[in-house]
């Protein structure tokens, strides 16, 4: 006599969770976080009865900074043993760290859901910082100080000079940007001076990328000198004036050219006739001599 086999029990698995419920779960400054490892054992059987199911879960309280809060459902059936993961969305981070509740409703065999719970927190945006800037000539803080920037290219009175001071970033912080502009000239010669309005420089963070504040000058029958003074803003540092004496070379002097008359061929002759004369009457005094 054979002895019939003992019926298969339908039985839902247990879930594991890691983190554990009611673990808090801080996102990164770039919004994302690890998943949440589900791990059945215990279970048995196949079919609805056996089934565990876990979500759709869903994050709640966020406000902006979860745009993204329903989660996929995860299902283990009988005996699985294999792990699955709460994958969780993206967060946005705001001015100030954002509190939510992750809700995961988890079912046995088709039992009434118990909900699984998790503190979500989303951190502050970091701040941006804009890098800092280096010029060459160096600037000053101060009229009168900073440089010297001398131009070049000068030859004649009132032909054009160029001259250029080299911005270099460094360092910086959360995409924050540095700017130079707002550029002008002060001082007597000031007005043989041109360029500085159209700076508009703009360096983000990370860029070591050079820059360069192109000016152009005119020159006089004397040198001229100026200053020159930009607007540096840094996000979230300072906002300083930076100065630097500028210098355009005077303009090269034409000489000037004398004509000189020529002599026609009857003055020629004339000149001749005279030097001829002079000769005779030189020869006849030496004579009587």
């Amino acid at each position: 006599m054979v002895c019939p086999a003992a019926p298969v029990v339908n039985t839902p698995p247990t879930i594991a969770y890691n983190p554990a419920t009611g673990t808090t779960i801080n996102y990164t400054t770039g919004g994302t976080a690890t998943a949440i490892v589900a791990t059945p054992s215990g279970g048995s059987g196949a079919g609805a009865a056996a089934t565990t199911t876990v979500g759709a879960c869903t994050i709640s309280g966020g406000g902006a900074a979860f745009p993204t809060t329903n989660i996929a459902q995860l299902s283990f059936v009988g005996n699985t043993v294999t792990a699955q993961n709460i994958n969780l969305p993206n967060c946005v981070p705001q001015v100030a760290a954002t509190n939510a509740t992750l809700t995961c409703p988890e079912s046995q065999g088709g039992a009434a859901a118990v909900n699984r719970v998790w503190p979500v927190v989303c951190p502050a945006a970091p701040t941006p910082i804009g890098p800092s800037v280096a010029y060459n000539p160096a600037a000053g803080a101060v009229a009168g100080s900073g440089g010297p920037v001398d131009f070049t290219g000068v030859t004649g009175v009132g032909s054009p000079g160029t001259g250029a001071i080299t911005v270099t970033p460094s360092g910086g912080a959360a995409a924050g940007i540095s700017t130079v502009n707002n550029c002008s000239y002060s001082g007597p010669g000031s007005t043989s001076f041109a360029g500085a309005g159209a700076v508009n420089l703009s360096f983000t963070a990370g860029s070591t990328s050079a820059q360069t504040i192109n000016l152009s000058c005119t020159s006089q029958a004397t040198a001229v000198t100026a200053n020159l003074q930009c607007t540096e803003t840094i996000a979230g540092g300072a906002t300083a004036t930076r100065f630097w004496v500028v210098n355009c070379p005077a303009g090269f002097v034409a000489a000037t050219q004398v004509a000189v008359p020529t002599l026609g061929e009857y003055a020629r002759l004339l000149l001749a006739a005279l030097m001829l004369l002079f000769g005779m009457v030189t020869v006849s005094l030496r004579s009587r001599d």
